[in-house]
């Protein structure tokens, strides 16, 4: 096990391969040790019987095909950024991948789908740490109000609830709703038919210690979108996780991190 260990932290040197090689190399064994993690904890809670066939099979089927895209993700972020480094520093704080916290913080990301036919809201969101690993998430649902962006004025409320509840204390709150981020921020900013839910919001901020608020583009908080379009309402009234992420947001998450570290 620990050669193997030192094979994926060093696959260029151990098993003389390029570096873009040795990239891939280490994006699919991180996929795959994820999956063999998930279906571990699923065999120990559920009392499941596993076959090594089907896992293998599906390794093969579905996890090399969805690490596959990761990589080619992967390729294309990076391309992206040494065409144009000055997309990840903007002073606008809407950077163009999703970024970790500073030292101190957490950063949760939230998003929110209103489905009118189902008179429902899907809101989904997601906790990282400095290092840019995932904490927690969570998926819940609402009834479903008239506008997207009472939605994800709820959405908003619904994130920051959440880190009250696991104790953060010091908070970056990041949504790809620059109305909401606005009417938070600037007391101002005139969103009438929200108000009530910008005063509940601004109530929360209340009880931290410190919560900064960012922006951010829809490819940046793509993980929280996710956990909204699943539709929390499909898979039951409210999910958290806190040990091992979902395998719908896995490889999102996987990827973030290491466009975070490039």
């Amino acid at each position: 096990m620990t050669y193997w260990l030192l094979i994926i932290l060093n696959p260029h040197r151990l098993l003389g391969i390029s570096q873009a090689e040795a990239h891939m190399f280490q994006i699919f064994a991180a996929v795959i040790g994820d999956y063999l993690w998930f279906i571990r904890n699923k065999a120990h809670h559920e009392d499941l019987i596993l076959n090594a066939l089907v896992i293998s099979s599906t390794i093969n089927k579905t996890v090399c095909l969805e690490a596959s895209h990761l990589f080619q993700d992967f390729q294309n972020c990076n391309l992206r950024k040494s065409l144009s480094l000055v997309s990840r520093v903007d002073s606008s704080n809407s950077c163009k991948f999703w970024n970790p916290p500073v030292a101190g913080f957490v950063k949760i990301n939230w998003d929110a789908s209103l489905n009118i036919n189902s008179a429902l809201i899907d809101m989904g969101c997601v906790i990282r740490n400095v290092g840019g690993f995932v904490v927690a998430a969570k998926c819940g649902i609402s009834r479903a109000v008239a506008e997207p962006v009472c939605a994800e004025a709820m959405a908003a409320f619904f994130a920051l609830e959440f880190c009250c509840e696991l104790g953060y204390v010091n908070v970056v709150s990041e949504g790809d709703s620059l109305q909401i981020i606005k009417g938070v921020c600037d007391s101002d900013y005139s969103l009438d038919r929200i108000g009530h839910f910008l005063d509940a919001i601004r109530q929360k901020v209340g009880e931290f210690s410190e919560c900064k608020w960012s922006h951010c583009p829809r490819d940046a908080n793509e993980v929280a979108h996710c956990l909204a379009a699943r539709r929390a309402s499909s898979l039951g009234l409210c999910n958290v996780w806190t040990a091992n992420m979902p395998l719908f947001i896995s490889s999102i998450c996987i990827r973030d991190f290491l466009v975070s570290r490039l």
